[in-house]
C-alpha cells in the first residue's frame, strides 16, 4: 500500500501487487485508510484476480504486507487468515514480518520509488490516477523479472542475517 498526499486535503492510497512478471492493479482508495476500507479493497478488487491466478498455478502464494496500521486491524487479519491460511506475512501474521526489514517486498524497494519519479508533479487526483495507471502498464516483464531476482537476493540476505536488518549487506 502506498499513500500519496496530493494536497493538504486530498489523499490517495494505492494498492498494487507483483505476481511473477506481472503487476496486479493499481487499485485506489481515496481519503484516510482504515482496516475496513483495506479489507474491502482486498475482497472486492484484489481477491478476484489473485484467486484466478492461484487456481492456474501449482504453488500457493504467501501474501506479504508491511506493518501499516490498517494492515494489522482485526478485520484484515481475519480476512487474510480465511483466504491465505498460514500463508501471509505481516507484523502480526502467521509468518512474522522480520524486524527492521521495511523494504523487503518489491513494492517498497522498486515500484513505489519508480512511480514517484514518473508521476510527480501531478496537479490533481485524476491526473495522478492517469499517470500511475499509464506508467504501471509501461513496466516491461523483463524489468519485473529483474525485480524478482533482486527480491530473492534480499530474502536470502534476510535469512542469512537471522531475519534481522540486512540492508547494509
Amino acid at each position: 500500500m502506498w499513500t500519496l498526499a496530493v494536497t493538504l486535503i486530498e489523499k490517495l492510497n494505492i494498492w498494487s501487487g507483483i505476481w511473477n512478471e506481472q503487476i496486479i492493479g493499481p487499485f485506489f482508495i481515496e481519503g484516510n485508510l482504515n482496516g475496513e476500507k483495506y479489507r474491502d479493497l482486498l475482497e472486492e478488487s484484489m481477491w478476484p484476480i489473485i484467486s484466478q491466478l492461484i487456481n492456474t498455478n501449482i504453488i500457493e502464494p504467501i501474501f506479504m504486507q508491511d506493518g501499516a496500521p490498517a494492515h494489522n486491524s482485526n478485520i484484515v487479519r481475519g480476512w487474510l487468515d480465511e483466504h491465505f491460511p498460514g500463508r501471509w506475512m505481516g507484523t502480526r501474521g502467521p509468518v512474522l514480518w522480520p524486524p527492521r526489514s521495511s523494504d523487503l517486498i518489491p513494492m517498497d524497494f522498486f515500484l513505489w520509488g519508480y512511480l514517484k519519479n514518473l508521476v510527480y508533479p501531478s496537479c490533481s487526483l485524476p491526473d495522478l490516477h492517469r499517470k500511475i495507471e499509464q506508467n504501471i502498464q509501461n513496466i516491461l516483464p523483463e524489468t519485473l523479472g529483474n525485480v524478482k531476482n533482486a527480491w530473492v537476493e534480499k530474502l536470502q540476505l534476510c535469512v542469512a542475517n537471522n531475519r534481522g536488518y540486512f540492508e547494509h549487506l
